[in-house]
């Protein structure tokens, strides 16, 4: 379930920061702000995504403005703001429902995975979730305690983190990764 109202602005009096989109949208109890902005001086459209003033993510998106000339062309600016804004939301709203269908099934890969993409999202608690899963469909999966350690330490619970860097050393001295995670947790 999602929730979507959006707002455009625009000023015109010379700066060049002058469009701006922002969404509050609600996906499974959580809500989640959507900031999006065009720089024209960098000719590119950047887009943020926080949840409960966190910042989580941020997209950014190039855009082909002429320089040779003074007039820029508004609607199309408009145009390019509104899709790439919606593009991140769907993209939110896709993850959720990928997991709420990946959560009938029992395969320790696509857990990982998207496990994987939770955790570059700054999405911890999904993050944590997926690899959970995906350990406990495979034990000996090891990268998806990579993926765990890394969840619980990027969220800063460095005693949880250390322990499952430390569970995944005790079954396989073969990922060195994991001494120097250790290491941080």
């Amino acid at each position: 379930m999602s929730f979507y109202e959006g707002k455009l602005t625009e000023k015109t009096e010379g700066t060049l920061d002058n469009f701006g989109l922002h969404d509050k949208i609600e996906i499974y109890n959580r809500e989640f702000h959507v900031h999006t902005g065009a720089l024209l001086e960098n000719q590119k459209i950047i887009s943020e995504v926080f949840e409960r003033g966190m910042f989580l993510i941020s997209r950014d998106h190039r855009i082909a403005l002429r320089s040779e000339t003074q007039q820029i062309d508004y609607d199309f600016l408009n145009s390019e703001t509104e899709q790439f804004h919606q593009s991140v939301i769907e993209e939110l709203e896709a993850l959720y429902q990928i997991k709420e269908k990946l959560d009938r099934y029992r395969h320790a890969k696509s857990h990982y995975y998207l496990g994987i993409l939770f955790l570059r999202r700054n999405l911890f608690e999904e993050a944590v979730h997926q690899f959970t899963t995906s350990i406990d469909q495979d034990n000996n999966f090891m990268r998806a305690y990579m993926g765990l350690g890394i969840s619980y330490l990027k969220s800063r619970q460095f005693s949880t983190a250390m322990a499952t860097f430390q569970k995944a050393l005790s079954m396989s001295e073969k990922y060195p990764d994991f001494l120097n995670y250790h290491g941080l947790a």
